[in-house]
């Protein structure tokens, strides 16, 4: 009789922390959905001193569909003079490197070498701090991603000192039912990234 009492005191305790975790959860899916109706297009977007294609994966040496659509955006971002240069990001190095591949595709659709910065790092969030140390801290820079990745894109660039403008990749706006790993996982990042940090969230 003693034991059952904080026994069930605890089990109220774990149910209501179990509870609220989900809740949590849910929340920052909701908000990763909400973000992820960006306008689409450029009319909506400013001037800014860069515009950044977040990487994504490579076919053989060739943008992946995913990727393609990302760069397609921003090439459209940058003959639509909203900014002077492109700044490509991603993994690997040599010719099969993320960013490479990245600067191949511009080059052949007509961008000139001298215009495109390549940023070589790890993750998403490392590519974004090397991105800001290079543009500089405070400056408006135009993010190329998917339109799901958007709020955790966005407070991770905030998070190094940009003023983040996001520019969803052609394609990439979707119901969130077919996405619901990318979901998952930005929620998760998103939950996870205003205990510890976004840029320590880093498999969003």
């Amino acid at each position: 009789m003693l034991l059952r009492w904080p026994l069930k005191v605890l089990m109220r305790l774990v149910l209501l922390v179990v509870t609220a975790a989900v809740v949590y959860f849910i929340a920052s899916g909701v908000q990763v959905v909400l973000a992820a109706k960006v306008p689409i297009g450029t009319k909506a977007l400013r001037p800014a001193a860069t515009i950044i294609v977040l990487g994504s994966s490579v076919d053989q040496n060739a943008p992946s569909a995913d990727l393609l659509n990302r760069l397609e955006e921003g090439l459209k971002c940058f003959n639509d003079h909203l900014a002077p240069t492109l700044t490509v990001t991603g993994t690997g190095t040599g010719a099969s490197g993320v960013a490479y591949v990245e600067k191949s595709w511009l080059e052949t659709n007509g961008v000139t070498p001298k215009d495109i910065q390549i940023v070589n790092s790890g993750n998403t969030a490392s590519q974004l701090q090397v991105a800001a140390k290079e543009i500089g801290a405070g400056k408006k820079a135009i993010l190329v991603t998917d339109a799901m990745d958007a709020y955790w894109v966005r407070a991770t660039a905030v998070h190094y000192r940009l003023r983040p403008q996001i520019a969803p990749a052609l394609a990439s706006e979707r119901p969130f039912y077919d996405q619901l790993g990318t979901v998952l996982s930005q929620a998760s990042a998103v939950a996870v990234g205003r205990v510890i940090g976004f840029e320590r969230a880093s498999w969003a």
